[in-house]
């Protein structure tokens, strides 16, 4: 028990698990604002409404609720739409408003309030939430014809000659899925929202914060063979089996924690902003995620079975780390392993699907037991020995054979132990190899910036962070391009005519809009053609917009703006625009944390030994020495800059963006963004990622500075997250107002085009990274131990 106490109550793991958790929770929060439309708030409304209404009416005028409301919605979307199409063609398309007055109610009138701007702004919210409400009715009453469907397909193979043979996997596979699921057809579906306990389910991001907590447990756990006590620790009563028993428990009870913290904070904030009752005694079939559950099984169930699957695989993966670790020399060297095999296995589960060759490798991923959502929404059966095993079966087989095997190996190895560095296989090979090593270092001894880069990206984790910093990064992908049929066309005639401005393109562009218009105009007249009015209409119009973008280019041209060019503006506004924000905000915070976990290991390591007093006795300890670890933080911070600007300069590339277009006048763009000047685009850019770059070193600046002032580590990265992080995790919680004291929304940005706003922003951090320097150099001067 003393050693649960050692572990449990050290303040590195607490402070890691409250610094953990509110991670996990802000990215949670900015998740669910994303998947509702960008207020849950309003969407909770509506759900709520609509959950009262349909439990108020039968399941069948629930859904004739459900669609009419569903067709106003659309039907203002289509008004809005045929506005649009009047603003760039000068008139209404009379045979487009006469389908639409067939196929929505109140159209006229519809339009004439888009018209005079009193139509309702669009909301996505509401087109969400009824649109989930009509797939959970809809789900719900068919699915009695889904068993059916299950027994007829399972009807269709066993008839099949191919597949008739009762001892085959086949033919054991249709029994034992048609008895699964048909083992649910008496459960009394129940209408509920279920979306705190499908956003639980569909959220990966808990699980790495798991494993970081999961790493602190066994960092602490190895901290005696850190310190050199592990042969006295060996020679003790109990120090072996006994000790060894406790540390396993230690490492079980640290994944029940983390994943109970993790995924019970998750449910504990799902229902705060949600507000949703969650029917943990309703069937789990009664949430659209559970379709596939086929078996009988409640809502508190399923969730008790994912957290303790969840805490099983961590355990797991805890286990062979602590065993792994144990044998190697080095624990930096051994988590920057691990780490890298944790990247790789996450590429590899992320990166291939059911289409690719490499796909049936996947089943062998290790993510397969820390991500037990995967086995919970589907329903799969694997070929052992030709009788069909069902996947849920299976992960929890391996999850405890690989538990047992651990713990066993890990008793055994401290049993027969000799309680020496020296007698494990690995090591029998490094003694030649160390003593050569410090004989050479000896008479070349390294400069000191090569020893406070060991320090700080081995000793004190620096590479583990920057890697997790890394793959957060290149996790984000950007939001999906318009899906208006409008601007898809538009976007397909702009990709045809980019280039340098000239007449001659205006008077193609012009004669392929005649030729739409004469194709739109004969479809109007065959009904058979009804189907592609729309598309016909979507056409013209993006062939209106794109002569009406050229035109006002040409007259740009004309009045003495240079390098002018057609540019498509979608890559822009994914990456750098506002449908970006998202995007850019989620590596801002990925930065920022990557920044207060690594930079407080400039100082910590000499303090933590007691030899700072030390090193300011020397000649250079109070000069050279700060000056080489502030470039050092300095360079975390530019290395963290390149990895992120890098990647969404790729992305950029990758989305269409062409680095032709950066020598282009950015008046180009006056369509995307009217504040942009006549400077080229390559000055905004620039302009914007320098903007970057020194908001980041003026971070590292911050941190280093509350670094020198604190006596460890942990405090000194919780102080740096809570200045550096906490006001945009405020700001996505409902505090908009400190969005003008976040340094993550500063760093995400808002646009190429320089404001302001942002002109104040960069002064100040420039002067606030410099204060932090001088006053870091300043209490490192002056320390006198």
């Amino acid at each position: 028990m003393a050693e649960w106490i050692r572990i449990f109550s050290n303040r590195v793991w607490l402070g890691a698990a409250v610094l953990l958790l509110l991670c996990n929770l802000g990215l949670y929060a900015r998740e669910q604002s994303s998947q509702a439309g960008g207020a849950v708030h309003a969407y909770r409304e509506y759900t709520n409404q609509w959950m009262q209404t349909l439990s108020e009416v039968s399941p069948e005028d629930g859904l004739a609720l459900l669609e009419q409301e569903n067709q106003t919605l659309q039907g203002w979307n289509a008004a809005r739409l045929l506005a649009q199409m009047e603003a760039g063609q000068g008139q209404v398309d009379d045979e487009l408003l006469s389908r639409y007055r067939t196929q929505y109610d109140n159209f006229d009138a519809m339009f004439q309030a888009v018209r005079d701007g009193t139509a309702p702004a669009q909301d996505i919210a509401a087109q969400k939430a009824v649109t989930r409400w009509m797939d959970r009715l809809t789900y719900q009453m068919n699915y009695d014809e889904f068993l059916s469907s299950i027994s007829s397909q399972a009807d269709v193979i066993r008839r099949n000659p191919l597949f008739s043979d009762p001892h085959t996997f086949v033919y054991r596979n249709a029994d034992k899925t048609e008895t699964d699921y048909l083992s649910t057809r008496d459960a009394a579906l129940k209408l509920q929202p279920g979306d705190v306990v499908t956003s639980i389910m569909k959220n990966r991001t808990s699980v790495i914060f798991s494993l970081c907590l999961m790493v602190v447990s066994i960092t602490l756990i190895l901290e005696p063979k850190r310190l050199g006590l592990e042969t006295l620790e060996r020679s003790c009563i109990n120090g072996r089996c006994a000790v060894t028993g406790w540390r396993i428990g230690a490492i079980a009870m640290s994944a029940a924690i983390a994943a109970f913290l993790m995924q019970g904070g998750m449910l504990l904030l799902g229902t705060l902003l949600y507000r949703q009752p969650l029917f943990l005694d309703a069937p789990a079939q009664s949430i659209l995620f559970f379709q596939r559950w086929a078996a009988p099984a409640t809502v508190g169930g399923v969730l008790l079975w994912y957290f303790l699957f969840s805490a099983a695989g961590l355990c797991a993966v805890g286990l062979l780390l602590w065993l792994a670790l144990s044998k190697l020399p080095s624990l930096p060297l051994g988590l920057t392993v691990y780490g890298a095999v944790l990247l790789l296995e996450f590429y590899w589960l992320k990166q291939y699907d059911v289409n690719d060759a490499l796909y049936p490798l996947s089943g062998f991923n290790i993510f397969r037991l820390l991500l037990p959502a995967e086995a919970a929404g589907r329903y799969l059966n694997y070929d052992l020995l030709g009788f069909p095993v069902r996947e849920r079966t299976l992960l929890l087989a391996v999850s405890a054979v690989s538990i047992f095997a651990c713990a066993a190996a890990a008793l055994i190895s401290a049993h027969f132990s000799r309680g020496t560095r020296q007698n494990g296989a690995v090591f029998k090979v490094l003694p030649r190899r160390g003593r050569s090593k410090r004989a050479y270092l000896s008479r070349h001894p390294k400069s000191v910036l090569v020893y406070e880069w060991q320090k700080l990206l081995l000793y004190c984790g620096g590479v583990l962070f920057l890697g997790v910093c890394g793959v957060l990064l290149m996790s984000q992908t950007p939001p999906p391009a318009a899906s208006n049929m409008q601007q898809v066309q538009l976007a397909q005639y702009i990709s045809t005519y980019t280039g340098p401005v000239d007449e001659a393109v205006l008077v193609q562009i012009r004669s392929v809009r005649q030729e739409e218009k004469q194709i739109y105009a004969e479809s109007l007249e065959d009904d058979s053609k009804a189907a592609f009015w729309e598309y016909y209409a979507a056409r013209c119009w993006a062939l209106d917009e794109l002569c009406a973008r050229y035109e006002e280019l040409l007259d740009m041209q004309a009045a003495g703006h240079d390098d002018l060019q057609l540019l498509d503006d979608q890559p822009f506004e994914r990456i750098y625009g506002g449908s970006g924000t998202d995007f850019r905000l989620v590596s801002a915070c990925a930065s920022l944390l990557a920044l207060c976990l690594t930079i407080p290991g400039v100082f910590w390591l000499e303090r933590n030994h007691g030899m700072e007093l030390l090193l300011h006795s020397t000649v250079a300890g109070r000069t050279r020495l700060w000056r080489w670890k502030a470039v050092l933080a300095l360079c975390v911070s530019i290395g963290i800059w390149l990895i992120w600007s890098g990647y969404e300069l790729f992305q950029f590339r990758s989305l269409g963006g062409s680095w032709d277009a950066c020598p282009a006048n950015a008046d180009s763009l006056f369509y995307w963004d009217s504040h942009l000047g006549s400077t080229p685009l390559l000055v905004y850019l620039i302009g914007f990622y320098a903007f970057r770059l020194v908001g980041l070193l003026s971070a590292a600046s911050v941190t280093l500075w509350i670094s020198s002032r604190l006596p460890a580590m942990l405090p000194a990265a919780g102080i740096s997250a809570l200045v550096l992080l906490v006001p945009v995790l405020l700001t996505q919680l409902g505090t908009p107002s400190l969005e003008y004291v976040s340094w993550a929304a500063k760093l995400a940005g808002g646009g190429l085009a320089v404001r302001w706003a942002d002109v104040l922003c960069f002064g100040v951090w420039t002067v606030l990274g410099i204060t932090a320097l001088v006053a870091s150099r300043h209490q490192w001067l002056r320390y006198r131990g």
